[in-house]
């Protein structure tokens, strides 16, 4: 980029220093910023839109005097002075004239236009993946990662002739708005998977996974049994040894303590006593997450004794398939019926066993509880297959979008 040989003839190399007169934005105390009284602000959280341009919406004011030089004016290109994430320091937006004064916070840096360009078009190559890297690479990292005026000021941008700004802004305008859209449909597939799964447990334990089965009098298929869920499994708490006696390392006659954040994670992994605890579960075990949010978590996977915040479903039956069980709990409609009634209970803030014992199991015979099982775990590897296939499309899709966008400001566009 440093080249101008590699660019197009008319396009030429400017620091972002010659093209832009940067600012810092305002300071102000918790007491100054309110809603009612005081000069409309940008926050940082108005820098992140999907469009080229910063949002307005929901802005705050700040009830001091703002000299002039802090009010932003047409074609301003905003930056992110400061973020939490440091994918985020130095994302720009250009601003759009409004018709209230409206200043921005200590969190952005303001460049104003030295010299005539299209706003849109510099947002678009400010965001180009070589420009971006650039820019993270100049930032500096404590707590959060932030950026200054003097590294923006030293980032070189390739500047074609107006007219070409405009031709490649439209044309990158008509490139994403195709890619906007299917980026749209893939997460609208990707969304309806959970309903999709929803839907296929529903059938499940109502019967209708299968077509051509009989219905008895009960309303469910023949040799299907009513049952209440308590008189056939057993839910057993978990417990809670002290501290004092965890550890990091796994030691003779110790036993990894199993708490529900660890069915996400191994990042805190502890271990106790083997005989401090009656309470254990094997990888097959299901497992009830008693506390939230969200409360009813059904969880299986790993072994070992399980804290107060779990407890174990166990069949009392050989006529009950434990990954029958599995499926069954994780069921939508026992799922909105335990969480419904656990966060309407006084003083609950976990399952509530009570009405574990009010809600009833719909029992096929074991062959068919196999069966019904089989068919469930193999429509949910096809739907998480797919799920994944559209995940990569999504990724593809923003391969694509960067692609487009190093294209553009090579002047191969």
């Amino acid at each position: 980029m440093k080249d101008n040989n590699k660019l197009p003839k008319g396009w030429e190399v400017k620091k972002l220093g010659e093209i832009l007169d940067f600012k810092n934005g305002i300071n102000f105390t918790k007491e100054q910023r309110g809603d009612t009284v005081g000069i409309l602000t940008l926050d940082v959280k108005n820098m992140y839109s999907k469009g080229l341009e910063v949002t307005t919406d929901r802005l705050y004011r700040v009830n001091k005097t703002i000299k002039e030089e802090y009010l932003l004016k047409n074609n301003d290109i905003l930056f992110v002075r400061s973020s939490v994430k440091k994918e985020g320091v130095g994302w720009p937006c250009y601003f759009e004239e409004q018709s209230e004064p409206i200043s921005f916070c200590g969190f952005i840096i303001r460049g104003r236009p030295k010299l005539e360009f299209n706003p849109e078009f510099l947002t678009y190559i400010l965001r180009c993946g070589t420009l971006r890297r650039n820019l993270i690479a100049r930032s500096s990292q404590a707590t959060i990662t932030n950026i200054n005026q003097n590294s923006l000021s030293k980032i070189n941008v390739p500047l074609p002739p107006l007219l070409e700004q405009k031709r490649i802004t439209q044309k990158l305008d008509n490139l994403f708005q195709r890619i906007d859209k299917a980026v749209s449909l893939v997460k609208t597939n990707i969304e309806a998977i959970p309903t999709l799964k929803a839907s296929i447990l529903d059938k499940a334990f109502k019967g209708q996974l299968f077509g051509g089965v009989a219905i008895g009098k009960n309303g469910l298929p023949e040799g299907w049994a009513i049952n209440q869920l308590t008189s056939v499994v057993d839910f057993i708490g978990g417990s809670q040894p002290p501290k004092s006696v965890f550890s990091q390392d796994q030691k003779k006659d110790y036993v990894r303590l199993i708490q529900i954040r660890d069915y996400k994670s191994n990042k805190y992994v502890v271990y106790i006593p083997k005989e401090r605890t009656k309470k254990f579960c094997k990888v097959n075990d299901v497992m009830i997450g008693r506390y939230g949010p969200p409360v009813f978590q059904i969880l299986r996977g790993l072994e070992g004794a399980y804290n107060v915040a779990l407890m174990k479903a166990t069949p009392k039956t050989d006529e009950i398939d434990n990954n029958y069980l599995f499926w069954f709990l994780k069921n939508p409609s026992i799922q909105n019926y335990i969480i419904g009634i656990s966060q309407r209970a006084a003083g609950q803030s976990g399952v509530n066993k009570k009405a574990l014992e009010a809600y009833e199991i719909n029992l096929p015979p074991l062959p068919a509880q196999k069966r019904i099982t089989k068919k469930i775990d193999n429509l949910f590897q096809r739907l998480d297959q797919t799920k994944t296939e559209y995940q990569q499309k999504l990724n593809s899709l923003e391969a694509l979008r960067s692609s487009i966008l190093d294209q553009a400001f090579k002047g191969k566009l």
